[in-house]
């Protein structure tokens, strides 16, 4: 008897944490719907033209002249390797503000534990970069890019890798990859993803997360300050904002 009194009052405990974070996402819903953040959830107006061609000009380089000055000619894609502003990209930063990034999470179907697990730490980012033939730049097994990826056959590979160290109480994450490789990983849950990476401008680095499911875009925009990470979902049909600032040290 005091087995099953015992199960019953658990059940009810679960059953009430159950309807408490049902009512918390309906109204997490409804709060950014009727906000002045409403526009976080149109996810399907954003333009990203930009990001499906990451950085293209419509312009080649005339092959017969001899002048030393480079004329377009027009007609023709090719891709532009950009140059990051390391004064900007590189350094330590703090996250401290979020914009609907629960509700996203909800939405995103990220489960409640890993979920609270997120949401419960702030996170320190760590950027910096290693150039090709230096003594911190090693070759990684897993990146890889497709042909389709390659413009006019030729490798894009930019020449160094960018490394962002992700660290909280729990836990320090590494990633270190060349922008326009892509590489795979297992997400929070536990999940696979193919992740790629570029810089669409000096300021502006894109991440393209691919899923089984549901595939998010994220951009960070640097400044003097620090980041903003823009998350873009548009199967979720919502956009949410994490941002950091420069630690100085």
């Amino acid at each position: 008897m005091l087995v099953v009194t015992i199960f019953l009052i658990l059940l009810i405990i679960l059953m009430s944490a159950l309807y408490q974070e049902m009512e918390r996402r309906d109204a997490l819903f409804l709060n950014a719907t009727l906000s002045s953040n409403a526009s976080l959830f149109l996810a399907n107006d954003f333009d990203d033209a930009w990001l499906n061609g990451f950085v293209t000009e419509n312009l080649t380089l005339n092959i017969n002249d001899t002048s030393g000055v480079s004329e377009p000619s027009a007609g023709v894609k090719v891709r532009v390797k950009v140059q990051p502003d390391w004064s900007v990209v590189e350094g330590k930063f703090e996250h401290f503000k979020d914009e609907n990034f629960e509700a996203l999470l909800i939405a995103v179907g990220v489960p409640y534990f890993v979920r609270n697990m997120i949401l419960g730490t702030s996170p320190t980012v760590e950027i910096e970069h290693a150039v090709k033939g230096g003594d911190y730049y090693y070759d990684i097994e897993d990146d890889y890019i497709s042909d389709e990826d390659q413009p006019n056959g030729e490798s894009p590979d930019p020449g160094y890798q960018l490394i962002i160290t992700t660290s909280t109480w729990m836990r320090t994450a590494e990633e270190r990859f060349r922008p326009g490789y892509s590489f795979s990983k297992n997400d929070y849950d536990g999940s696979p993803s193919k992740n790629t990476y570029r810089f669409v401008s000096p300021r502006v680095l894109v991440h393209r997360k691919e899923k089984e499911k549901m595939n998010t875009d994220i951009v960070r925009t640097f400044d003097e300050q620090g980041f903003v990470m823009t998350i873009i979902s548009k199967e979720a049909d919502m956009i949410a904002k994490r941002h950091f600032k420069r630690i100085l040290t």
